[in-house]
């Protein structure tokens, strides 16, 4: 029988902190991040329509790693004209695209940053012959989460928002409730934020491999990441004097930050007294059994 390929899946809401942790995880030399393997189907539409040119999300099409072959390969396997045929091909040709990738690396373990809890899910049902799946649980501050996806999705009302977060939270808790502990690590953003090598030693004895300090100047380091966030990627450009997203309307805010690692809790200024109370009530349950006791 087949070695199963050793992977390991990011699962969180969005505007957790996926993007930080992902490119942390990437310093390590038993790790290797590809990025979002969930959104590759909608990515190979983008770039047959010419909307987008590469799949790096740091190079673009100029990326030694995500090459031409790559992308056409990746073309091959998951376009297609009907979303809902796009959806099923990039759960069906995923085992097969992956092992391509892994044969590539001499990592110990392959990382999807996807954090889609529909997608976690897939991986279980559909690929356990091909992948060990280990799975990092990130989880932020409800309040500070829902702001952060509110300012990006500023037209979207702030009710629709939390129901959202709620939905994915309590999705991630029934989950989570399928599994065995030792497939699993919990962690916070906010010890991401504030005590990273704690957080990533925490990840990497999970793993069972040794915490290197590499992992806390990831900005100095090669990142070739599919996906992500275009703030969180902010640090590495400035540091890699790579182009700035200038269209981005909290670059400023960003490129302010001069550490690796920064505690964002913009929701204590930028939300107002009334969506604060609302979005407090609104998340207290599911804040509490995430461990956020104020």
């Amino acid at each position: 029988m087949r070695k199963r390929i050793p992977y390991v899946v990011i699962v969180c809401p969005g505007h957790s902190g996926s993007t930080l942790l992902a490119m942390c995880l990437n310093a390590h030399p038993h790790l290797s991040v590809f990025g979002e393997f969930s959104t590759l189907a909608r990515r190979a539409e983008q770039i047959i329509s010419g909307e987008r040119h590469g799949l790096c999300s740091f190079c673009d099409a100029d990326c030694e790693v995500h090459t031409k072959a790559e992308i056409s390969e990746i073309e091959q396997l998951y376009y297609a004209k009907n979303k809902y045929l796009r959806r099923a091909k990039s759960i069906l040709f995923h085992s097969k695209f992956v092992t391509s990738i892994y044969e590539k690396t001499e990592a110990r373990w392959l990382v999807d940053s996807s954090k889609s809890i529909r997608w976690a899910r897939s991986l279980t049902r559909w690929h356990r012959r091909e992948l060990d799946v280990k799975y990092i649980f990130l989880s932020r501050d409800g309040r500070s989460c829902i702001n952060s996806w509110k300012r990006k999705n500023s037209d979207k009302p702030l009710s629709d928002v939390i129901r959202q977060w709620k939905k994915t939270v309590a999705s991630i808790i029934v989950f989570k409730k399928e599994l065995d502990p030792k497939d699993y690590v919990n962690i916070k953003y906010e010890d991401l934020a504030c005590d990273p090598q704690a957080a990533l030693s925490s990840i990497c004895s999970f793993l069972n491999i040794g915490f290197v300090k590499e992992m806390l100047d990831y900005p100095s380091l090669p990142q070739h990441i599919v996906g992500g966030n275009a703030g969180a990627r902010t640090r590495v450009n400035m540091v890699q004097k790579q182009s700035l997203n200038k269209g981005r309307k909290d670059i400023d805010w960003y490129i302010k930050q001069t550490q690796n690692f920064f505690y964002d809790e913009r929701w204590k200024s930028e939300l107002t007294g009334e969506e604060l109370d609302l979005v407090t009530h609104s998340v207290g349950e599911l804040n509490r059994i995430l461990g956020y006791k104020k």
